[in-house]
């Protein structure tokens, strides 16, 4: 998992731009979560610089800050609906 600390990145699979993160956002928390691979690619739109979090550092954020926890969900929750939405639409 990633913490964008400056710049922006994208999310997306090819030409189809799902999000762009921005400075204090994350990518790459379904892998981290599920440990399954990761659903779509990232790529910097402008120069960036991220914070890489691995599973063992990532657990300990969990079990020490819950607010951390609650901020995943939130991100989770946010794309998930917003793909339903996308899908909906359709």
């Amino acid at each position: 998992m990633y913490i964008v600390k400056s710049g922006a990145i994208e999310v997306h699979d090819g030409d189809t731009v799902f999000e762009t993160v921005l400075p204090g956002g994350l990518l790459g928390e379904m892998a981290i979560v599920d440990g399954e691979p990761r659903s779509a690619g990232a790529r910097a739109k402008d120069q960036s610089e991220v914070i890489a979090i691995d599973q063992k550092r990532f657990l300990g954020m969990v079990e020490r800050t819950p607010y951390f926890a609650i901020r995943i969900m939130r991100v989770l929750t946010r794309r998930l609906r917003h793909t339903n939405a996308l899908v909906a639409a359709r």
